[in-house]
Parts: structure tokens; C-alpha cells; sequence
């Protein structure tokens, strides 16, 4: 005769047992065959929510490049050919003679190395002082390392062996003759620089004889190119001739109105 070796539990645990059992049939006995779908009700409803969810990150994503990538840019009269042409310093009486009764264009500069002087970082700074030629006179004042000289000279030689700077300053005069020996000059400029230290150069006659170095180097630079090579975009960039001129054209705005009030 078979026997039952179940143990017999306590009553309370017993019920409590056969009742989940119970329910975990009903539930295995309801549940269909296949994996159950979300009804139409509740597909439209989760997709109602992510597609708001999408929307919000959106705008919110939208709105965060919009703060962050943001450029803001502001309009400032200049003016045409603004320090276009530079004039050396030993041909500065006959130009004023010449243009004494003509209008002034601001068109004509020269440049200055006039001082130098040593930074807080302890780095030796270069003041170049920009001016026009024209009456009245405007005066710019701009620093420069020496380091800031050794990068723009490879840059500008760079562009000059490449042909860039023919092409950006053109000669407005129609003779080709002279355009043409004036090319095959060009292409054999390079923009030299007083002699790279090893060591820190902190003598005062040291930095006096650099100073006057540098001024020659950068007028013998300038006269390149029927004086206009100072038009190529990394000059006048190093140069910031263009910001200087926004700063006259603020000016003679600024006279403009106080002489119509």
C-alpha cells in the first residue's frame, strides 16, 4: 500500500500556502497563449507621451544651442581703403606738400616702433604706433612680443611663396611691365627678423638694438608690393588696422553729429 510521506503543516501557513498556489493557477490559467499586445487606448496614449517627452528635450535642446552657439555680431562703420598704402618716414614732407590741398582719405599710414617695455608676466612687450598721414592726424598704439613678430613673419612668408599676397594685393595701376617685375621680386621676399636668442634677451642695449631691428624689418616688409602689401588680411590683422579704423570712422561719426546739433 502507497503511502503519504507529505509533512501536514500547521493550519494558518497551510491555508495561507494553498491560497497563493490557488491564485498563481488562476493567473497562469487567464494569461493567453501568445505575448499580449497593448490595446489601441494604450499605444496612443504612450506614444502621446513620448512624442511630448521628444518635444520638450527638443525645445530644451533647441534652446541650449541657441544659448550656448549663439554669435552676436555688431555692425561698425569703417572706411574704404583705410591705411591701404604706407608711406615711410623719410618721405613724409613731400607727401604733405603734395596732398595739402586735397581731401583727407586716411588712406596713407605709417608705423612706429617707438618703445618697449616689460609686462607684468615678465615678457617684453613692443609698442608700434600707427598713424595717417592725412590731416587731421589719428593716432593707434598697439603691443607686440616678439614671439607674436616670429609667428606672423611665418605666416606672411608662407603666403608670399604661395603666390597669396600677389593675388590679395593687386596694383591698381594698369602698367604690366611693372606688375610683372614686381611679381618676380616678390616671390623672392622673405620677411626677416633680427636673430632668435637661445636665452632671454634682458639687456636694456640688447633690447634698445632689437627695438630698432624690428622697426626696419617691419617698414622694409611694408614697402613690398608698391607699399600695399600691408592689405593682406594677416597684416591687418597683427596690425589691427582695421579696429583702428572703426575708431576713426566712430570719430569723425561722433564730429559729424555734434556739428549738425
Amino acid at each position: 500500500m502507497a503511502s503519504d510521506k507529505r509533512p501536514i503543516l500547521s493550519g494558518k501557513r497551510a491555508r495561507s500556502r494553498r491560497k497563493r498556489a490557488a491564485l498563481r493557477a488562476v493567473d497562469r490559467a487567464n494569461m493567453p497563449p501568445t505575448p499580449e499586445c497593448d490595446s489601441d487606448e494604450e499605444a496612443k496614449r504612450k506614444l502621446q507621451e513620448l512624442s511630448r517627452y521628444s518635444s520638450s528635450s527638443g525645445k530644451a535642446t533647441s534652446q541650449s544651442e541657441t544659448e550656448d552657439d549663439g554669435l552676436v555680431f555688431v555692425c561698425r562703420p569703417t572706411m574704404p581703403d583705410f591705411c591701404s598704402v604706407f608711406l615711410p618716414r623719410g618721405e613724409e614732407p613731400a607727401y604733405s606738400r603734395a596732398r595739402k590741398l586735397q581731401p583727407s582719405d586716411c588712406k596713407t599710414f605709417k608705423v612706429h616702433i617707438p618703445s618697449f617695455q616689460e609686462t607684468c608676466e615678465g615678457f617684453v612687450a613692443y609698442t608700434l604706433e600707427l598713424t595717417t598721414c592725412d590731416e587731421p592726424h589719428h593716432n593707434f598704439q598697439l603691443e607686440r612680443r616678439f614671439s607674436e613678430f616670429v609667428a606672423c613673419a611665418a605666416e606672411v612668408n608662407e603666403q608670399l611663396a604661395s603666390g597669396f599676397a600677389a593675388r590679395c594685393c593687386v596694383r591698381l595701376e594698369d602698367d604690366e611691365e611693372s606688375k610683372a617685375v614686381e611679381s618676380e621680386d616678390a616671390d623672392d621676399f622673405k620677411w626677416e627678423l633680427p636673430a632668435k636668442t637661445w636665452f632671454r634677451v634682458t639687456q636694456k642695449s640688447a633690447l634698445e638694438e632689437r627695438r630698432a631691428q624690428l622697426e626696419r624689418s617691419l617698414e622694409t616688409l611694408l614697402l613690398q608690393r608698391d607699399r600695399r602689401l600691408c592689405n593682406l588680411p594677416v597684416l591687418r590683422d597683427f596690425l589691427m588696422l582695421d579696429i583702428f579704423g572703426v575708431q576713426v570712422a566712430e570719430q569723425k561719426n561722433l564730429e559729424a553729429v555734434a556739428h549738425f546739433e
